[in-house]
């Protein structure tokens, strides 16, 4: 039951309060005094309708708010620009979609004050209008029938009728099903009857196919093994065939020295392929013609030395492109340049100092300049003398550098050592790589 009605900027209501008493509330008054908007809140809270006339004069909002007995609070709110919103038990309606929305069944499930539909009609049987009191007089006896019996509880047993012819129609139909659903059920049982003596009679079937299979396997290994024994006779015959052969020959004579008699017919055979060789070759030659009278044979022989040359370099370079096609893509080097540097130096020493090398043995072989008392002779010999001094200084010089030159080559030369013994193969090639090879220059990659 309603408990509290509050009416706050609706129509003539500034602020009411009224708080109907237990039983039966009248409200008495003056015309205009604001009995019927008491009506129209009611309304409007239950329905939401047409409230756009209902702002009292002057203000920004209004509201309607209704408190019942078992603790339900429904606040109605309409300001001057906007639309309507419930607030229920604290909780907040804006969108009002009446089909989507659900405000309305939160609106009958708090208050309790729906329209009743009956015959896609609809009564209000809770709150009758002020203007229409003869209402039932007005209408057809239909529908004063349908809102009595909408006001009393014999719409509920009229729904209830309803709703029981629709549960037996509906029953009717799942019986319906369920027999059929029966007699398909039975009739595939009966033709199941017979899958377990099938089941058993596939489970013998099986076991038959495994022993089956299992004897397969062995006659194979006995046809393999009489193919076996078919083949060990037949050359248990022809190894006695042979045998019985050889019984028959005389014993061989002896030899006094086989060894010389192995070496001779070794080179009988060495001799008869020479001989076969030989006349191999005399056959193609004597089917050539004679040969030309070459002009000048030694540019010939210069050619055919170039040539030869060309197929020997033709020759490597096949082999090598051989060799890198079979090779693998070379891992990355992680400080190959300066390797590659420190190669480049080693070379330049090495001819530095075989230059070196070959001016010394030049200068050693330069002997000492003969005496002699003419005074012209001496002066030239004294200007030797300085150029002489002037070439050691310069030999003293190239010693030096000499010198140097085999310290930083066998400091090079350690340093190739270490890194061949950290690197025993060759990152390119895989082969084995020693550090004097390196040092010779015979082992490089393009």
């Amino acid at each position: 039951m309603i408990k509290r009605i509050e009416l706050v900027n609706f129509m003539s209501h500034r602020h009411t309060v009224i708080e109907p008493a237990a039983g039966l509330t009248v409200l008495v008054g003056p015309n205009n005094c604001g009995k019927s908007a008491i009506v129209t809140a009611l309304q409007i809270l239950c329905h939401n309708d047409n409230s756009t006339y209902v702002l009292r004069h002057g203000a920004k909002e209004c509201r309607i708010i209704v408190e019942t007995d078992d603790g339900h609070r429904i606040e109605w709110i309409r300001k001057k620009s906007g639309s309507p919103s419930y607030k229920i038990n604290c909780k907040d309606f804006d969108r009002l979609n009446k089909k989507e929305s659900d405000v309305w069944d939160e609106l009958k499930k708090t208050l309790r004050l729906p329209r009743v539909e009956f015959d896609n009609n609809k009564f209000d049987v809770h709150i009758g209008e002020q203007r229409n009191p003869v209402f039932l007089l007005g209408d057809k006896g239909k529908g004063a029938a349908q809102f009595f019996a909408s006001s009393s509880d014999a719409i509920r047993l009229v729904e209830m009728q309803d709703l029981h012819k629709r549960q037996t129609a509906e029953n009717k139909r799942e019986r319906k099903r369920l027999a059929t659903q029966q007699t398909q059920v039975t009739e595939a049982i009966e033709c199941l009857e017979s899958v377990p003596e099938v089941d058993a009679a596939i489970g013998k079937i099986e076991e038959q196919y495994a022993v089956l299979k299992t004897e397969e396997a062995k006659t194979a290994r006995l046809d393999q093994a009489l193919a076996d024994l078919t083949l060990r006779q037949k050359e248990t015959k022809r190894f006695a065939a042979i045998n019985s052969a050889l019984q028959a020959l005389p014993q061989p004579p002896q030899f006094s020295n086989p060894a010389s008699l192995q070496k001779l017919i070794e080179q009988i055979g060495i001799e008869r392929a020479s001989v076969k060789k030989s006349q191999a070759l005399q056959s193609a030659l004597q089917s050539l013609t004679k040969p030309p009278t070459f002009g000048n044979p030694a540019s010939l022989q210069k050619l055919i030395e170039q040539l030869r040359s060309e197929q020997n370099s033709i020759r490597k370079s096949s082999s090598l492109k051989a060799t890198f096609n079979s090779l693998t893509k070379p891992p990355a080097f992680s400080d190959s340049e300066s390797l590659r540097t420190k190669l480049r130096s080693i070379r330049k020493l090495r001819r530095t100092v075989a230059k070196l090398s070959a001016e010394q043995q030049l200068l050693s072989k330069v002997q000492e300049p003969p005496e002699s008392k003419d005074s012209e002779t001496v002066s030239a010999l004294a200007k030797c003398i300085v150029d002489l001094r002037t070439e050691i200084e310069s030999c003293n010089e190239v010693r030096a550098k000499l010198k140097q030159a085999q310290q930083q080559l066998g400091q090079a030369k350690a340093e190739i050592e270490q890194w061949v013994y950290e690197n025993p193969g060759c990152p390119t090639c895989g082969s084995e790589i020693s550090a004097d090879v390196i040092l010779s220059g015979g082992h490089q990659h393009g």
